[in-house]
């Protein structure tokens, strides 16, 4: 089996295009829709990594819950909800970008759990891209995590073996992934693709 990507390059006045064929004997593919993630407001800003949103009825974010936090041009990721009453939904931690200015239009959303199950040592190519703001947790075989990938939208992430920068997941299983997306109108579409050895 076979991955390949083609690129053109324009910078400098200079233009690169290439080709890069890998080839492995296993391959998984998925294009799971996430779900629309809840509208509303930074209402309180206390600190670069912490603050208090006031959401849409019936947003479902609970007490504890570890979620992403989006507004135009940025994202918070892996925050924790403190003590939720009602709409207004604190949260604290996580990383990414700096919160915005009190009173910004924020967006949050709940993790989608994704079925993904490949020895991360075998991963010949990984890519991953959704065509809005979203997140990507991969954890391994003991519900660690691995690595968190924040993905603009329509950009891919991509890993290939071969290249300069070494396997980034480890020697461990890839056991599961969680994502979100940060549109509060649609739902959005994340493709991941993995080519890998079914045997190392």
């Amino acid at each position: 089996m076979q991955a390949q990507s083609t690129s053109i390059i324009s910078v400098g006045g200079v233009t690169m295009t290439s080709t890069v064929t890998r080839t492995a004997d296993a391959q998984i593919g998925v294009d799971p829709s996430l779900p629309a993630a809840k509208s509303g407001a930074l209402t309180t800003r206390t600190g670069d990594s912490a603050g208090t949103m006031t959401l849409e009825s019936g947003h479902g974010i609970q007490t504890g819950d570890v979620i992403e936090v989006y507004w135009e041009g940025g994202m918070r990721y892996r925050v924790t909800v403190g003590t939720v009453s009602g709409t207004s939904v604190p949260f604290s931690g996580g990383y990414g970008d700096a919160l915005p200015a009190q009173g910004t239009s924020v967006t949050a959303s709940k993790h989608t759990e994704l079925d993904i199950d490949v020895e991360a040592s075998r991963v010949k190519w990984f890519s991953v891209q959704c065509d809005k703001p979203a997140c990507l947790h991969l954890y391994d075989d003991t519900d660690t995590l691995i690595l968190s990938l924040p993905l603009p939208a329509g950009e891919d992430w991509t890993w290939r073996s071969g290249g300069t920068v070494a396997n980034p997941f480890g020697d461990n299983a890839i056991a599961k992934a969680l994502a979100s997306q940060s549109s509060s109108s649609a739902t959005a579409t994340l493709k991941i693709g993995i080519l890998y050895d079914s045997e190392v």
